[in-house]
């Protein structure tokens, strides 16, 4: 053995990382909700009146299959982090293909995810400023809204699959350079007698996770999120200021606005989930330590887009069911109505009212209805939104 390495006594002696664990628990757990809140979306879009017909509901279910595989590689508890790694990895029981097949799903879910996200805001865009109704949006525009997140995921997941490029990188399997204690002294390649994995794996992989991965995610994803609600933000001020001049009333619930109030609240669910890990990411491409407190809120907030997914979708519908009850339903019934899909005007005998869509004649006949780049938003807001 030479000067350098590392006896396997002292090895033992390093100890599980108190910290990990703790993360590694509190991640794990919190996936768990989010995998059920996933799947709660999909059976309420399912059973919603527009189902899986609009292109909005459609792209809502694939951020909830992209979250369910990405909730499901994280609630993990280490079970498929590598045994060689057991003497610094708490529950460490996996192998080096359960470690690739956390990491594969880890990287499809996440990057899907992160791209779907970009749809959202993109086909809003669609609707909004470029007043495209939803069957234009469906064969035209619809394809790419899915192909692009789902080509590009599969790509950069596939080549770190196949160039053995995903490890072990403290409990969670991504592609970092294999580099643990027990490879000190050991060139790229070698196995230390006793271990499975060779030292060094996965180098090219780091490249292009760090290089590729991390330009994506800290600049890409949030241009496009940012851009695009800014041109909504714009777009539906510039709508309501139109609409005001014709003598419109009750501007700040037009169909447009309630579609910002949505992205709004869908980006607000990207900040949340990803900035930290965000931040955390630019430490690492700066060669830095994550600050202990960045790093706990990464594992918190990380594994929950799509609980927050479920409260964005759930919660107006909780809202309306609250309201159209009467004064003693709680909370809760409105929650349970709401997820069940009931309808609290049956429940109570006040008729369902339909949204109306008509707004004062501009002078000189110009508009009879309501103006047709806020019409056209009115199929696109989904199951109970308009």
């Amino acid at each position: 053995m030479e000067a350098n390495q590392i006896p396997l006594d002292e090895l033992v002696a390093i100890g599980i990382d108190v910290q990990r664990k703790a993360t590694t628990i509190i991640a794990s757990s919190l996936a768990i909700v989010s995998l059920i809140s996933s799947s709660a979306l999909i059976w309420m879009i399912k059973r919603s009146r527009a189902s899986f017909t609009t292109t909005y509901n459609r792209i809502l279910l694939a951020m909830a299959i992209s979250d369910i595989i990405f909730s499901f590689s994280v609630s993990h508890f280490n079970f498929t982090t590598p045994i060689d790694d057991n003497y610094f990895v708490w529950n460490a029981s996996g192998n080096q293909l359960t470690c690739s097949i956390q990491g594969f799903a880890s990287g499809v879910g996440a990057a899907s995810g992160l791209l779907y996200s970009c749809s959202l805001n993109l086909y809003s865009l669609a609707v909004v400023k470029y007043n495209k109704p939803d069957r234009y949006i469906r064969s035209k525009v619809e394809p790419f809204l899915h192909g692009i997140p789902v080509v590009l995921a599969l790509i950069g997941s596939i080549t770190l699959l196949a160039e053995q490029n995903i490890n072990n990188g403290g409990g969670n399997c991504y592609a970092p350079v294999y580099k643990p204690p027990h490879c000190i002294g050991y060139e790229d390649g070698q196995t230390r007698e006793g271990f499975d994995i060779p030292c060094g794996r996965g180098h090219d992989g780091a490249v292009l996770f760090f290089y590729v991965g991390g330009l994506t995610t800290t600049f890409l994803v949030p241009l496009i999120i940012g851009s695009s609600l800014g041109i909504i933000h714009r777009s539906v001020s510039k709508q309501e200021n139109n609409m005001a001049g014709y003598g419109a009333s009750n501007i700040n619930r037009s169909n447009s606005r309630l579609v910002l109030h949505r992205v709004i609240a869908y980006s607000v669910s990207y900040v949340l989930t990803w900035s930290f890990s965000i931040i955390g990411i630019g430490f690492e491409i700066a060669n830095m330590e994550w600050p202990t407190a960045l790093w706990y809120l990464a594992n918190i907030f990380n594994p929950l887009q799509g609980f927050f997914n479920f409260v964005i979708y759930i919660f107006p519908k909780v809202i309306r069911a609250k309201s159209r009850g009467d004064d003693n339903m709680t909370w809760f019934q409105a929650f349970k109505i709401a997820f069940m899909g009931g309808e609290t005007g049956r429940a109570t005998g006040r008729p369902r009212q339909e949204p109306c869509n008509r707004i004062p004649q501009a002078p000189g006949g110009r508009v009879g209805t309501m103006s047709t780049r806020d019409a056209t938003t009115t199929e696109q807001l989904g199951e109970d939104d308009a």
